[in-house]
């Protein structure tokens, strides 16, 4: 029935013909003179030309073996087909312990001593996944809160400061969980990480704020007057600071994309809030502990450091270093990649995912399709048909391995093809086997049997082909089309491609019909974040400027409150190559961040040199508010490294390198510039 009318036509002849030579060649009155040779039936030929099509290679892979098994390896896959799509995780959760329960309470042993169970598919790879970030947030977390409490006591030289410090963070940081909690309901694989991260970005104003604040009360016991010139003066700073971070998390709240959109607008919030607790509740723990007799160390003016009046006083030489350092990093900028395997964010070392990998060698095929919907059998076949057609029009570039239709399991002409199969049912009826040899009997045998079946439709197939195309209730859809990519769907470049092939299909009636599945999702993701990254970016620089402009009231100044952040977003990229460090779709969401924070410490010093006057001597006592400011937050983002999911991980190295750039940036190149053009920062109005 599978095959077109006119070769069933042809093929019924040649048995024919056949039939008729057996016939004579078994007549003991017949006598053949010319030893005449049997006529041939191009059995292999069809075989080939039937083999090849997409339509019939995936039916005989379903009906070829009783079990999906891989002698070699010795592995037999069993397939479940769940309820619902995996991602809902509850659902997913739920399912993968209903199996392993199900599975753990067979006693393997008694198939063999030695066999062994192991899982695979999304929804395996969903709750490991799942499970594997939750630790990761614990560890990232606890790590990252024990380096901050032990830098912290270093810092200040005294337990209540990591207390006074710590505090208003922690009341920042309640609010900004209970702020997502109330906007999102729930946390997403990067907000998840939102606590780690704002507890080294929070820390910062908290560092800054109570040094300036034992900067100011030195022996005096004014003690009012020194939280308000504190507040007065470092809180102005620190304000704008916060504020230019806050425009760096809102400008991903821009993004169409969910889990950039959300990350930055909790984010943002987040970090108005830690700001908010430390420039409310600070200044009352201060007023409570200092009543209570604590006191904050004594320091003593700190000499001017060599480097400082080095870096000052050199500042030409310094920017000449600049200049030439810019040659490779400026070329390392050009050589800076993209990397498109999504593959490459999560960890393939699951046995989950190692398992995922056996199973679709196993089935030769992705075990994850995309479905085109249609309206009705009719609908199905045509589009399937045009699939093909494109997959041909494209050659070896298309990315689409085969289409599969339940359509393509009803062959078209029934009736006709049934009237010749009982002709051809009728002429082999003499035939007997013993004529035949002994390699043909098994085929007769067959051809016996296929000549003597009637037409046939949905309700007939076998199990192991209509669960392909049922629901999990078990009825059948109206119609779809399983297109199975040919390409690795882990690059981000190849699920582009794939989806662009499945787009755009029109049916004779001039009907599109669509595609849907993770793959095309996943393409809407890749193709958004690509489209909008250039906006995004334009419009956080933009407004991060703004916003200096306006709180400084001075465009000179927030140019140069700039500086660290252009250089450390032109070095941090520069130095990717370098560093052996790629971007991705999930540490993208650090670039505009990085631009956010790298306006701090320009933002401290050049405020400070502008109010007080005397760089030397700001520098030398800024330096190392703003390199405890800068350790603390690399602790917040440092911690991802220690992430077993690589898109965390690399978004913790990627934080750590733009953080040690500006470090120079704000510590080496702003100092030397405004020591070479003290001018700069003398006051304005404009």
């Amino acid at each position: 029935y599978f095959l077109d009318t006119p070769d069933l036509n042809k093929l019924s002849e040649s048995i024919t013909e056949r039939v008729e030579w057996e016939k004579r060649q078994n007549n003991p009155m017949y006598l053949d003179l010319e030893e005449s040779e049997p006529p041939t039936i191009d059995i292999a030929g069809l075989q080939q030309k039937y083999s090849s099509r997409g339509d019939t290679s995936w039916v005989q892979t379903q009906m070829g073996e009783a079990y999906y098994i891989d002698r070699d390896n010795r592995i037999i896959a069993l397939l479940c087909k769940p309820a619902t799509l995996s991602t809902d995780l509850s659902f997913t959760r739920e399912l993968v312990e209903q199996v392993k329960g199900l599975v753990d309470s067979i006693d393997l042993s008694q198939y063999h001593p030695d066999m062994q169970v192991a899982y695979a598919g999304n929804y395996t790879k969903k709750v490991d996944q799942h499970e594997m970030i939750i630790s990761d947030l614990a560890l990232s977390t606890s790590v990252a809160v024990l380096l901050i409490l032990i830098y912290l006591a270093w810092h200040f030289r005294r337990l209540a400061a990591v207390g006074l410090i710590m505090g208003p963070l922690v009341i920042g940081l309640v609010w900004a969980h209970a702020f997502a909690a109330l906007t999102f309901g729930a946390l997403n694989i990067l907000t998840g990480f939102i606590g780690a991260i704002l507890l080294g970005l929070g820390i910062d104003h908290g560092i800054h704020l109570l040094g300036r604040f034992e900067g100011e009360i030195g022996d005096r016991e004014e003690h009012q007057s020194a939280v308000r010139r504190a507040f007065g003066h470092t809180g102005r700073a620190v304000a704008v600071a916060a504020l230019t971070t806050t425009v760096g998390f809102a400008g991903l709240g821009l993004s169409e994309f969910r889990a950039f959109r959300e990350f930055g607008v909790v984010a943002a919030a987040g970090m108005l809030l830690v700001v908010i607790a430390y420039l409310t509740v600070l200044p009352a723990m201060l007023a409570i502990v200092l009543k209570l007799g604590w006191r904050p160390r004594h320091r003593d003016a700190e000499p001017q450091t060599t480097w400082a009046s080095w870096a000052v006083a050199h500042g030409g030489k310094v920017m000449i270093a600049c200049a030439l350092l810019a040659v490779p990093v400026i070329y390392g900028f050009r050589q800076a990649r993209f990397n498109y395997n999504f593959r490459a964010l999560v960890s393939s070392d699951l046995p989950s995912f190692r398992m995922d990998s056996l199973v679709d060698g196993l089935l030769g095929y992705s075990q994850t399709p995309v479905v085109v919907l249609t309206n009705s059998q009719e609908e199905e076949r045509q589009a399937a048909a045009a699939l093909r057609d494109r997959q041909d029009e494209l050659g070896d570039a298309t990315t689409i391995d085969f289409v599969a239709a339940g359509a393509d399991l009803i062959p078209l002409d029934q009736p006709a093809k049934w009237e010749i199969l009982q002709s051809l049912d009728k002429t082999i009826a003499g035939v007997k086997a013993s004529w035949l040899p002994k390699d043909m009997r098994s085929r007769f045998a067959l051809l016996q049997r296929a000549t003597k079946i009637p037409p046939f439709g949905v309700e007939d197939w076998p199990p192991e082909v209509s669960r392909q195309f049922r629901g999990p209730d078990g009825t059948a859809d109206d119609g779809f089309v399983l297109v199975f990519p040919g390409v690795d769907l882990s690059d981000g470049a190849n699920v582009s491609a794939f989806a662009k092939e499945l787009r755009g299909i029109t049916l004779p009636s001039g009907q599109r019909v669509a595609a849907a599945g993770e793959p095309m999702i996943l393409a809407d993701i890749f193709d958004m974040v690509a489209r909008e990254a250039p906006r995004v970016l334009s419009i956080t620089l933009v407004l991060i400027f703004l916003t200096m402009w306006m709180l400084l009231g001075s465009l000179r100044h927030a140019f140069l409150c700039l500086v660290p952040a252009l250089l450390t977003l032109i070095g941090t990229i520069g130095l990717l190559h370098a560093m052996g460090l790629e971007l991705n779709y999930i540490n993208i969401v650090m670039v505009p961040v990085l631009f956010g924070i790298g306006v701090d410490g320009g933002v401290h010093l050049v405020t400070r040199v502008a109010q007080e006057g005397g760089l030397t001597a700001t520098l030398t006592e800024t330096t190392r508010a703003i390199g405890g400011a800068l350790l603390t937050t690399s602790f917040g983002f440092g911690a991802l490294i220690l992430a077993d999911h690589k898109g965390l991980d690399s978004l913790g190295e990627l934080a750590v390198l733009g953080l040690a750039v500006n470090l120079l940036a704000s510590l080496v190149v702003l100092p030397a510039l405004l020591g070479w053009r003290p001018s700069l920062v003398a006051s304005d109005s404009r």
